[in-house]
C-alpha cells in the first residue's frame, strides 16, 4: 500500500515498517469497540475449567489419593542375594569355590511395620488428600476471580469508550 504512494527507493524498509504499523494502529482504533458477547459466568467457568494450573492441581489430587490407597499397606517383599567372605587376592580370587569360608545366601525378607506406624500413614496420607483437594478449590477460585476482574476490566474500558463517543457527539453538537 505505501510502496504504491511513495517508491521505495526513497524509504528503508524499517521506516516503511513503522509507518504501516502506524496506519494500522490508527484504523484499528478509529474502529468502534466490539461489544462483549460473553457473560461474567461464562469467562468464569472457562477460565476454570481450562487454566493449567487448575489440571495440575487436579493430578496432585490423584496422586494423594494414589498414594492414600496404598498407604497402610505392608511394604513389598525384599529378594537378598549375598556372598560373604570372597577372596579377591591370590590364586584363588574371585573363585566362590575356592575357601571355605566364602558364603553365598539366598532370601526373603519382609518388614512387619507396627500396625499404629501403619496407621498413622494411612490417616497422614488422607490428610494429604484433604490438603490437595483444598488447594484446588483455592487455586480454582483465584483463577475464576482473575477472569472476572479481567472481565469488568474489559466491561468498564467498552462503557467508558461508549461514553466518551457520547460526550464527542455532544461536544460536536454544541460546537
Amino acid at each position: 500500500m505505501i510502496s504504491s504512494i511513495v517508491p521505495p527507493s526513497r524509504w528503508s524498509s524499517r521506516r516503511s515498517f513503522w509507518l504501516t504499523t502506524a496506519i494500522a494502529l490508527c484504523l484499528t482504533s478509529a474502529a468502534p469497540a466490539a461489544p462483549l458477547e460473553v457473560s461474567l459466568d461464562q469467562i468464569r467457568q472457562v477460565a476454570a475449567s481450562t487454566a493449567p494450573i487448575v489440571a495440575a492441581r487436579n493430578a496432585q489430587v490423584a496422586a494423594a489419593r494414589y498414594d492414600a490407597d496404598r498407604a497402610g499397606a505392608l511394604p513389598d517383599p525384599a529378594l537378598t542375594l549375598a556372598v560373604d567372605n570372597l577372596t579377591v587376592t591370590g590364586p584363588e580370587a574371585f573363585h566362590l569355590g575356592g575357601d571355605r569360608m566364602t558364603m553365598r545366601r539366598i532370601g526373603l525378607m519382609q518388614d512387619w511395620p507396627s500396625r499404629r506406624k501403619r496407621e498413622a500413614r494411612r490417616e497422614s496420607a488422607e490428610a494429604q488428600v484433604v490438603v490437595a483437594v483444598d488447594q484446588t478449590l483455592v487455586t480454582g477460585l483465584e483463577v475464576e476471580r482473575l477472569a472476572g476482574g479481567a472481565w469488568i476490566e474489559a466491561w468498564a474500558a467498552e462503557a467508558e469508550f461508549g461514553f466518551l463517543e457520547d460526550l464527542i457527539d455532544e461536544a460536536d453538537r454544541a460546537a
